[in-house]
């Protein structure tokens, strides 16, 4: 008698053993009650700035994924945002990315600048840990042949394929065609990369390169190179820059009155609030290629409605990073659900599958979130005009919200000469 009471209790303690770790056959304990998702952001370093807002969007999206019941797929599992910090380093990234795929998170989202975001993938791949990329935009990030790498933004020579679309169709809608450009870049992997897809591109829309004029993000006086900039007398400048650079160029070209018909600057610090509250009025005028703006016009009153929400909850619009991390997460809550398992290669064969668009999804970029066999999705880059009264989408038309001063008026014609 005795030993039945052992053999009951021991049957009981393992059952219970099963039933806590999901084991028991047909009961649906087996997926974790929480998703997690490895990111790898800049919290500390020279681009934490960008860091802090890609968390914004990250966190925005993850509670409206958890707040409308989580994956279904999944019994109403949450996610769960793990986050590395890789300060502002590709080393560091490689290592926390290698850190947070043996925690065991399902997937893993980059967020930062094309050195770190070329060198995290190459972890990710090798671990077949599928990985989103909001943010990089190094050509060959999706150009190695990689099949867990899904990149929601453009690659950098499409924003020198846009900037130039721009630049002519501001000629044309205007009458005064420009012929030269110049080339401004910071010199790392994403300046370089932008500047010689310029140089290949520039004769297929009809310009010459003046010339190119590269420099180091972390230059103190940038007065040598815009001197030369203005001796090559362009009618267009494009232009690579982080934040502090941006705003040093902007001040410099005023002090030395360089002038030009247009300024087109891709993203990265003119993109950042902090331009603007730094060189105030110096940026009227500027464009800036954006990787999303909240003055985007779209089907419906999603983007408007979307941006109010997270202007409520954290006191600003949501910027470039931001909207692209948000919408990283919706693209993989999507795959999650589809996927029906958290498991890495089939969560990375329904990303593969991926077909999101924003008159059907919660997704707030107006192109659909779908990725060609390498990996890349199809992704625009709306131009923005800084004008007296606020920044606005001029480029493409068909998503302005204003119609653009071009050329731009001089330095004297602004009376800051």
């Amino acid at each position: 008698m005795e030993s039945v009471k052992i053999i009951q209790k021991g049957t009981f303690i393992v059952l219970v053993f099963l039933f806590v770790f999901g084991l028991l056959p047909g009961e649906s304990f087996a997926e974790p009650q929480k998703i997690k998702v490895g990111i790898v952001v800049s919290k500390t370093g020279p681009v934490a700035f960008m860091g802090r807002d890609a968390l914004l969007g990250f966190e925005f999206a993850t509670d409206r994924v958890n707040g409308a019941g989580g994956i279904k797929s999944l019994g109403g599992a949450k996610l769960e945002l793990v986050v590395g910090d890789n300060e502002s380093k590709p080393e560091v990234g490689m290592s926390e990315t290698e850190r947070l795929i043996k925690e065991g998170v399902s997937a893993l989202i980059e967020g930062g600048v094309s050195s770190i975001g070329f060198a995290v993938t190459q972890v990710a791949e090798k671990h077949k840990t599928p990985m989103l990329v909001p943010l990089s935009v190094a050509d060959a990030i999706t150009e190695r042949g990689f099949k867990y790498i899904f990149r929601l933004d453009f690659k950098a020579s499409w924003t020198a394929r846009d900037t130039l679309r721009c630049v002519k169709w501001l000629g044309e809608s205007s009458g005064k065609m420009a012929k030269t450009l110049g080339l401004l870049t910071e010199d790392t992997m994403w300046g370089q990369s932008t500047a010689k897809a310029w140089k290949s591109l520039a004769p297929k829309y009809g310009f010459k390169v003046a010339g190119h004029f590269p420099y180091s993000k972390k230059v103190q006086d940038i007065s040598p190179t815009i001197s030369k900039l203005k001796a090559a007398r362009p009618d267009i400048v494009l232009q690579c820059s982080y934040l502090n650079d941006a705003v040093l160029i902007t001040r410099t070209m005023r002090e030395l009155d360089f002038n030009c018909m247009a300024r087109i600057a891709c993203g990265g610090g003119h993109s950042d609030p902090r331009f603007i509250e730094n060189v105030k009025d110096l940026a009227d005028y500027i464009f800036v290629l954006h990787m999303w703006h909240h003055t985007i016009k779209g089907p419906g009153t999603k983007i408007q409605d979307t941006n109010a929400a997270f202007k409520k909850r954290y006191g600003e619009d949501i910027n470039d990073w931001a909207s692209y991390c948000y919408d990283a997460i919706l693209v993989l809550a999507d795959a999650l659900e589809r996927a029906g398992s958290t498991d890495r290669q089939k969560l990375r064969d329904a990303l593969a599958k991926t077909d999101m668009n924003i008159e059907d999804s919660d997704i707030i970029h107006p192109f659909p979130m779908r990725f060609d066999e390498t990996g890349q999705a199809p992704a625009i880059c709306p131009i923005t005009q800084i004008q007296k009264d606020g920044e606005f989408t001029v480029w493409p038309p068909e998503n302005a919200a204003r119609w653009p001063i071009y050329p731009m008026p001089t330095w004297k014609e602004r009376g800051m000469r």
